[in-house]
């Protein structure tokens, strides 16, 4: 995705300690962009550097943000325009995002947090995604979450749900990609607590009655093959798509970089 970056417009006026905040702010977001490979200009760079470079900030943070300020892609859209499409809210070519460590009750595309860029990127693209393009999209847009190899066939199966549902699966995704997720699955003591985690989120979680009906799925990542039970599934909450599930692991610190690993997204197994 083709992203184009503002700071505040008064950034000039911040404190050292706000600008140090920014900054971290600007190495989570621009990390997360790399992963994802989304393409970035940033209009503001030379004010971030003038910051970085005047205060000496020697973190390992701050280095790597040397080095991802200086591998901008050229923009042919003036900062006036990314303005303008911050205003009026616009989502059309590229993202217009202001990075910004306060949010801003009044417009989404201040992005305060990563999760918070996630959201829009979701909000966005979700009309232009249909059931052949699902999983490239969910490649653009979540950086913690791992596919099947039968994703795609899943998928398949909910073709007529998808264009009425496919909000409601982004969502479910947003959580199980989120830090936050990703930070409590690693407390739980067993599948039957994931219940709890997704409480908060008003998502419906639950295991299967069956333990030895549970369906395995294969995952390929970093040239490595493993198949893996997928035992806890979401249940989209509206009668229209009551079908639809979301079978998946939480993940495993020795595969994929301990992604949660998404078995299938269609219907009821």
């Amino acid at each position: 995705m083709n992203i184009e970056i503002v700071l505040p417009v008064n950034f000039d006026s911040y404190s050292d300690v706000k600008k140090k905040r920014l900054s971290l702010l600007c190495y989570e977001l621009l990390e997360y962009m790399k992963i994802v490979n989304d393409k970035y200009f940033f209009h503001d760079r030379d004010k971030l550097l003038e910051y970085l470079l005047l205060k000496k900030i020697s973190s390992d943070e701050s280095k790597q943000i040397l080095k991802h300020l200086n591998k901008l892609t050229v923009s042919s859209t003036s900062k006036n325009d990314v303005l303008n499409n911050i205003k009026q809210k616009v989502c059309d070519k590229y993202l217009s995002i202001c990075i910004d460590i306060d949010s801003n009750a009044n417009n989404q595309y201040y992005i305060s947090n990563k999760d918070k860029l996630i959201e829009l990127k979701c909000n966005c693209y979700e009309k232009k995604i249909n059931k052949n393009n699902f999983i490239e999209y969910c490649n653009m847009i979540f950086d913690k979450l791992c596919y099947s190899k039968t994703i795609g066939r899943s998928l398949n199966s909910i073709s007529k749900y998808i264009k009425t549902s496919r909000g409601k699966i982004l969502k479910h995704l947003q959580v199980l990609s989120s830090d936050d997720f990703n930070k409590a699955k690693n407390t739980i003591n067993s599948f039957r607590d994931i219940r709890a985690l997704l409480i908060p989120y008003n998502i419906e979680c639950s295991v299967s009655a069956d333990r030895s009906k549970v369906n395995s799925y294969y995952f390929i990542c970093n040239n490595k093959e493993l198949n893996v039970k997928c035992e806890p599934h979401t249940k989209l909450d509206s009668n229209q798509d009551n079908c639809i599930r979301i079978y998946f692991h939480p993940g495993m610190k020795d595969f994929c970089d301990n992604k949660v690993l998404i078995g299938h997204i269609g219907e009821h197994l």
